[in-house]
């Protein structure tokens, strides 16, 4: 047995104390008990202590030993855990308790055991009837123990003087145990042997050495009565109180003196368990059954037996019903089933108890007592297996064979278990539901959103309430928030399990409303700019209601046309000037005033956005002056427009040294406009930045599209009562770009830039995430403006672009292999110990090589004039045709190249030609000198522009052919360029051409260039193509 030592062994004295104490104190929960072998026992339980561990531990009762132990508590300083001692005790107490209840309720004897003993015990035969002479001192002890003498003379004798069976009782005997009055015990084998060989003995005495023992080869039978007890249990009893002694064969008693042994058609197990009872058998009730029909006929045959009336025994074939019973676990999130096969109200057989079948047993019968009979119900083991295997089939992921039932637990389980439950089940099953799960079905719902907005007088803020509601169905906001959080897949309301159909929709609401400050339940108070999400969604769902007061209503619509409901009268000379869509984009300026709002003025290059910027600066009629901030290039651009079209604003241009713009910085109160550049801004911000201005304008805003430069924070720096952003691509290589615009003009509005790049720029940049892209598209609407040439001016001519490919010559293409092989080699192995991120720098300066090989080799080796002449240019060639070409139509030619050392290639190229040319690039100074002198001197047909110095602020509406001599990364970019030809003023077709070498570097960079232009088409102009960042494979393709 199991005792507290082997828990004092296995633990310390501290661990062993505190355990009684858990185990006094009650602590041990839940405590369960199985037998898996015999002797050993698996306990587990549940301890409370500072929190709730789980201990399981195997207990090896006949050794008095712990097999293994574990404890989820964090002990581990020698021996068992306290956990695991109070529930060792637990067990004992557990034990005791069971043995106790099997005293009183279980049968003294296995009636299946015994039945098997009885069928084998029909079939044994009496011994022999033989004569034996017999010697022997016999006594008998208290415990049915058969004790055996021998003399002194015996034991002292010579063996070799012995007759053999002298010598055989001694070698018997010497296998036997011997108490200390030199008794020998006699039992088991060795009882057998002894009693079979004594008897042929003569003179074998009892103990009083008087009485002479006799041997018989008759048979004992035990008279029995069989009585029924008041609780329904049956008591067998023998009457007769003659010793009994049981060997490992036969069992023996003595009778006036005579040895005899009991009947042997009886089995050995019987009559141990009667005699070791005290001549008593208890079988318990539900057992009664099956002694009656198994063993009682077998006793009334072989023994005399006195019995009452016993019940009959009916064959009863019964064919079962399958009961299903679904309930709740020990959680509301877990769901059982359990499955019976129930015959009639006879027997009711668990399913599902994996530990219990044996196909051995598949034959076995019920026997149940019903009144004065009792029913033999033959046992149905395939309908069982049959049920079984559907279970397992269809819903396999609910089995718990330690239990011996199914068990659904957590969301994703019931979800499934709920879709395969109607297939799992036959028509003719019966299924019994606990209340709450009748409905074990997924309705599908759809949820409803009001919206009460409230707008006050200062359009400061915008306040309202948000209500869902769901049918009839009592669904809380916090349920509908956790079911869409932890993307669940179900939501429990008045019994039933809903599928919220607009499940995704709710998604983007609550995504919306997570970035909005919350004043108590369900009520927001948000700035303007945070609508047009919320509207966005409350358009697409047309079962949501919103509703406001008056002015939010005139907001609403307002917001949705981007304009004012009233147009905004234009005085002279403005309203005769402007073309109609330039007086939209004034009143759409306006509307941005009117709430606070800051906006992009995203026009295409060349349709008048300065004119518009002007018109609503001298509308503005405000005490403080606007600031207008451009390229340094563009300044007095701004001036001539501001000349043209607005001369009644005073403006003054901060530029020149740094004495000299302080001066002018602090006399700018005097002024209605002041006109700087990028780079003034950033080294006088601390002058500027206590000025407040009315409006601050920032022309071809993507100078501040790295948001971690000093120059976009010294633009952020700049107080302004209204803020607007003029250019005509908001974004050249990504979506942070937008991000940084947007933070100058209406900073928060976009979220923080890690917020804005987990929100937008990860899932739509590299996820290619539309729900995504249509979020951002449906918070920015309102506050970009964009409007295209092709739309707005339908009077402007066609233009015409087309690639014009050039071949290498010779030495050109050993050049670019030689090179290509030497720079793949060396950008593959920085990136392979750098990693891509890390390695842009040595990347962009390896294709930067390969494109000037593919303009001319000599921009590899300029510095050796030398080895320059003997070089040749396919592309170059390919230039002549083309602008000989022109030249012969009487065109003008703009020319465009990165390469600042290409423009004096050709430029060289030229004077050798004897053409005529203007030349531009970043070092030029009176650049307006010079784009007159081309606009306006008919002899001069060809401009040589850097396309960094030249990609905007220009009008060159005399040139009707480009030339993009070498393809740049940024497509955005080039379309500057072409637009200093195309724009308002052009009369002549456009032709734009660009070179491109065959085999090369720059095919690949023309796949490149159609990504990026899918992000300005995605976000700028709403086009819902998927679009992707450059990546390391995009890269590998390129150098492929």
């Amino acid at each position: 047995m199991f005792t507290r030592q082997a828990l004092k062994d296995a633990s310390t004295s501290a661990s062993y104390s505190r355990g009684i104490a858990y185990y006094r104190g009650k602590a041990v929960h839940d405590i369960e008990v199985q037998k898996i072998k015999p002797y050993i026992y698996t306990v587990k339980s549940i301890v409370e202590g500072s929190e709730h561990y789980r201990v399981a531990m195997d207990i090896n009762i006949k050794d008095d030993s712990i097999a293994n132990a574990v404890c989820t508590c964090p002990y581990n300083y020698g021996g068992i855990c306290k956990h695991i001692v109070a529930t060792g005790l637990a067990f004992m107490d557990h034990m005791a308790k069971s043995h106790k209840a099997a005293a009183e309720q279980d049968s003294s004897i296995s009636l299946n055991k015994l039945i098997k003993d009885f069928e084998q015990s029909t079939n044994a035969q009496p011994l022999e009837n033989q004569t034996y002479a017999i010697k022997l001192r016999v006594i008998d002890g208290s415990q049915n123990h058969l004790l055996l003498y021998v003399s002194k003379e015996l034991e002292q004798m010579d063996p070799a003087m012995l007759p053999w069976r002298y010598t055989t009782l001694n070698s018997y005997l010497a296998k036997a145990y011997r108490y200390s009055d030199g008794s020998f015990d006699l039992s088991g084998t060795i009882l057998d042997k002894v009693l079979d060989l004594l008897s042929s003995f003569d003179n074998v005495f009892a103990f009083d050495g008087q009485t002479a023992i006799k041997f018989s080869d008759d048979y004992f039978k035990p008279m029995l009565d069989i009585k029924q007890a008041q609780n329904e249990n049956m008591i067998i009893t023998v009457r007769s109180n003659n010793p009994v002694f049981f060997g490992r064969k036969s069992a023996y008693t003595i009778q006036d003196d005579t040895i005899m042994r009991l009947w042997p058609h009886i089995p050995l197990s019987f009559y141990k368990a009667l005699y070791d009872n005290k001549g008593h058998i208890n079988i318990a009730q539900r057992d009664v059954p099956s002694f009656i029909e198994a063993v009682f006929p077998h006793l009334k045959q072989q023994l005399p037996v006195t019995a009452p009336a016993l019940p009959e025994v009916e064959q009863r074939p019964i064919q079962p019903e399958v009961h299903l019973y679904v309930h709740r676990g020990n959680t509301e999130s877990s769901i059982i089933l359990e499955a019976y096969l129930e015959y009639e109200n006879y027997v009711s057989q668990r399913l599902l108890n994996y530990n219990y079948y044996d196909a051995s047993t598949a034959h076995e019968s019920y026997k149940v007592k019903d009144g004065q009979k009792v029913l033999v119900i033959p046992r149905q083991y395939e309908l069982e297996t049959t049920v079984n295997e559907r279970l397992m089939r269809y819903l396999w992921y609910g089995i718990d064979p330690e239990h011996g039932y199914m068990e659904f637990s957590g969301q994703e389980r019931i979800y499934r278990f709920i879709k395969d439950f109607d297939n799992a089940i036959l028509p003719e099953w019966k299924i019994h539901y606990e209340d709450g799960l009748q409905n074990l079905k997924l309705e599908k719902a759809k949820v409803a959103v009001d919206f009460d907005f409230s707008l006050d007088d200062g359009y400061d803020f915008l306040e309202f309430d948000v209500d869902f509601h769901c049918q009839n169905l009592n669904i809380t906001r916090q349920q509908l928030e956790q079911y869409i959080r932890e993307d669940q897949r179900f939501i429990e309301a008045n019994g039933k399990f809903i599928e919220i159909s607009n499940k995704n929709e709710l998604k983007e609401l609550f995504d919306a409303l997570l970035h909005l400050p919350a004043e108590g339940e369900g009520h927001f108070r948000s700035k303007l700019f945070n609508f047009p999400e919320l509207d966005r969604l409350i358009e697409k769902n047309r079962a949501w209601n919103a509703k406001g007061n008056n002015k939010f209503l005139q907001f609403k619509d307002e917001i949705r046309s981007a304009k004012p409901i009233e147009d905004i009268p234009l005085p002279q000379p403005f309203d005769n000037i402007l073309r109609q869509y330039q007086k939209e984009g004034i009143n759409w300026m306006h509307f941005l005033r009117k709430y606070g709002f800051g906006g992009i003025l995203a026009d295409d290059m060349g349709l008048g956005k300065t004119i518009q910027a002007l018109v609503l600066i001298s509308a503005s009629n405000s005490d403080r002056p606007s600031l207008v901030i451009c390229p340094k290039t563009l300044v007095y651009n701004w001036y001539n427009e501001v000349q043209k079209f607005t001369p009644q604003l005073k403006t003054l241009i901060v530029e020149g040294q740094g004495a000299e713009r302080i001066q002018l910085i602090n006399d700018i109160k005097h002024y209605d406009l002041i006109i700087t550049s990028y780079p003034v801004i950033q080294k006088d911000i601390e002058y500027l930045a206590d000025k407040t201005f009315e409006y601050c304008i920032i022309d071809e805003a993507q100078y501040i599209k790295n948001h971690k430069t000093k120059t976009a924070k010294s633009i952020k720096a700049i107080r302004a009562k209204y803020r607007l952003a003029l250019t005509g691509t908001p974004i050249e290589n990504n979506l942070m770009e937008l991000w940084s615009i947007f933070d100058f003009l209406m900073p928060g509005f976009l979220g923080s830039d890690s917020e804005f790049k987990a929100r937008y720029d990860t899932p739509i940049m590299k996820n290619n995430d539309i729900s995504a892209l249509n979020s951002l598209l449906g918070r920015i609407r309102p506050f970009v403006l964009r409007r295209t040439k092709k739309e707005m001016l339908k009077e402007l001519p066609p233009k015409m672009e087309q690639v014009s490919y050039a071949h290498l010559t010779p030495d050109q293409l050993a050049l670019y292999t030689s090179v290509l092989e030497q720079v793949k080699s060396n950008v593959f192995a920085i990136v392979e110990q750098k990693g891509f991120e890390h390695s842009q720098i040595e990347i962009l300066a390896a294709l930067t090589r390969l494109r000037q090989i593919c303009n001319h080799p000599a921009l590899l080796t300029i510095n050796t004039p030398a080895t320059t002449k003997k070089l040749s240019s396919g592309k170059l060639d390919q230039f002549d045709e083309l602008l000989d070409e022109a030249l012969e139509g009487d065109h003008k030619v703009l020319v465009f190249s990165q390469f600042v050392q290409m423009l004096g290639i050709l430029s060289n190229h030229l004077d050798k030609k004897g053409v005529p040319y203007c030349y531009l690039d970043g070092q030029t100074r009176n650049r307006q000198a010079v784009i007159e002198r081309f606009n306006n001197d008919e002899n001069i047909k060809v401009f040589l522009i850097s396309i960094k110095a030249g990609g905007f602020g220009l009008n060159l509406t005399a040139a009707d052919t480009v030339i993009i001599f070498d393809p740049w990364w940024n497509p955005m970019v080039e379309m500057q360029a072409t637009d200093r030809a195309y724009r308002i003023g052009q009369t002549h077709p456009v032709n734009v051409y660009r070179l491109i070498t065959r085999g090369t570097i720059e095919e690949k960079i023309l796949k490149l260039q159609e990504k990026k232009k899918a992000l300005f088409d995605n976000v700028v102009d709403e086009n819902n193509d998927l679009i992707k960042k450059l990546t390391w494979d995009d890269i590998r393709e390129v150098f492929a």
